[in-house]
């Protein structure tokens, strides 16, 4: 019979940026892998948060057990808890052995400690099975075999519970369905439990066996994996009525055709991109068409994409609307070129925090307007991207760091929709976005291409392109 590993009892946080819990009460078994759906304003980010021991609040000690003892205080939480995260593996440098052994602060011995890392490594992979090259660096590891290596390091923490923030990024079905299948095995292997956090519904239905649905602070529903028989049932759990009706407005709008697109004018075209192993590319973007370039590979694809961006030299030779030539890293020319280009869509690093949600919108269409014409015409300006329903809710006035991270979606891409770009490129549009963040994403694409845009999709796998691209290209 399978024991109980973690009770949550009756827990009520309020984090005070807008995310609160009330009530939630749920258990998981040893060996069980337990996913929560949810959006991005449902809780489910910050009930992680304080299980992780990353809560702000001090939260009373009778909410949180661990095999049946009561847990006090985020330090202890932190002891039980190993996080899985691609984050963790931004020391690149570091070999398999090195990350597996060494904890805050043992690089300081690590000339004298090599050796005895790389055994102790070796040992762990062959206890759980993973057959990776410890001596080889993070950075160059495949993606599967760096989330094995972390396996194996959470395996040797002493952490009851694995909380596994994962989207998967850069990795194929085969591996999301080989990496599932390791994560039950390491549970097993020392009687603990993974808690699912994650917003690909291909990546849960794989790497979970129960749900615990959130929903604005509350769990709404608890069940098999088996019962969710699509990720249409799963929106209705996640969405509710309001949300709902409004996906469904979107679902419609992706839905229309796009301008014609037959003997369109050539927006962008990119001749001898340098792509894997020295070959080379030849790439054409037309206007009113959505491309989605397909690139396994995490590093290459960030490459081609800073190359097609402007954001970095370009490894080929660039041009658009009669332009011979983009002068090579010199991302402002290509802004005047109109080629724009998002990496972070969710915000964090491409929005001004205090500045207002008015006033990031407009900051690139500025450039087309006279300081006067800007001062004299602000009010009505602000207003332009009020009719965005995520914006509105949040007012054109409201400093941009109180929007949740739909509205940071919206308003990064109302931005340059005013802005009317030729070519718009996308780094990965659908990572870390919710349910209705990859509906509201898909809707801005339709709007652009039917403008005219050229929009141009990077990213690794062809999960959620298939029904708003014209044209997928893999580059392997």
């Amino acid at each position: 019979m399978k024991k109980e590993l973690l009770e949550v009892n009756n827990l009520t946080v309020r984090d005070g940026r807008g995310s609160s819990l009330e009530r939630v009460t749920f258990y998981v078994f040893e060996g069980e892998c337990v996913g929560f759906p949810g959006l991005s304003h449902s809780g489910r980010d910050l009930l992680m948060r304080v299980l992780a021991g990353g809560a702000d609040e001090t939260l009373p000690s009778s909410h949180i057990s661990v095999r049946g003892m009561k847990v006090a205080g985020d330090a202890a939480l932190r002891k039980l808890i190993y996080r899985i995260r691609p984050e963790n593996y931004g020391i690149g440098d570091w070999t398999a052995a090195e990350y597996i052994g060494l904890q805050r602060g043992g690089w300081l011995q690590l000339p004298g400690r090599r050796k005895e890392l790389a055994a102790k490594a070796e040992e762990g992979m062959k206890t759980l099975g993973f057959p990776v090259d410890v001596q080889r660096r993070l950075s160059e590891l495949p993606e599967l075999e760096k989330r094995m290596v972390d396996l194996v390091r959470a395996a040797g923490s002493g952490a009851e519970i694995l909380l596994v923030e994962d989207e998967c990024e850069g990795m194929t079905d085969s591996d999301v369905e080989a990496y599932a299948a390791k994560i039950r095995e390491t549970v097993l292997a020392f009687g603990g439990c993974a808690l699912i956090s994650c917003n690909t519904y291909r990546v849960m239905e794989k790497l979970a066996d129960r749900y615990i649905i959130m929903r604005r602070g509350r769990i709404v529903k608890k069940c098999r994996k088996d019962y969710i028989t699509d990720s249409e049932q799963l929106g209705r759990f996640l969405l509710g009525n309001t949300l709902e009706g409004r996906k469904k407005t979107l679902d419609l709008y992706i839905q229309e055709q796009t301008l014609a697109t037959d003997g369109a004018p050539v927006r962008y075209r990119v001749k001898n991109l340098v792509i894997r192993e020295g070959r080379k590319a030849d790439l054409v973007f037309r206007a009113g068409t959505v491309t989605a370039l397909l690139v396994p590979d995490r590093r290459e694809k960030e490459r081609i994409f800073m190359n097609l961006s402007g954001r970095d030299t370009v490894s080929g030779e660039p041009w658009i609307d009669g332009w011979p030539m983009l002068r090579q890293g010199d991302p402002e020319q290509y802004i005047r070129s109109r080629i724009v280009s998002v990496m972070d869509l969710r915000g964090d690093t491409e929005l001004f925090r205090r500045m207002t949600v008015g006033e990031n919108v407009l900051l690139p269409s500025l450039m087309k307007l006279s300081s006067a014409d800007y001062t004299l015409n602000k009010p009505g300006l602000t207003r332009l991207g009020s009719g965005n329903p995520e914006l509105s809710a949040a007012g054109m006035g409201e400093y941009a760091d109180r929007l949740d991270d739909n509205g940071r979606i919206s308003m990064l891409l109302e931005r340059w929709y005013l802005f009317n770009p030729g070519v718009f490129i996308l780094y990965e549009p659908f990572a870390q976005c919710d349910m209705y963040g990859v509906t509201l994403v898909k809707s801005y694409i339709r709007r652009f291409a039917n403008r005219g845009t050229a929009v141009v999709i990077v990213k690794a796998r062809e999960e959620d392109v298939g029904d708003i691209a014209d044209e997928i290209i893999t580059m392997e």
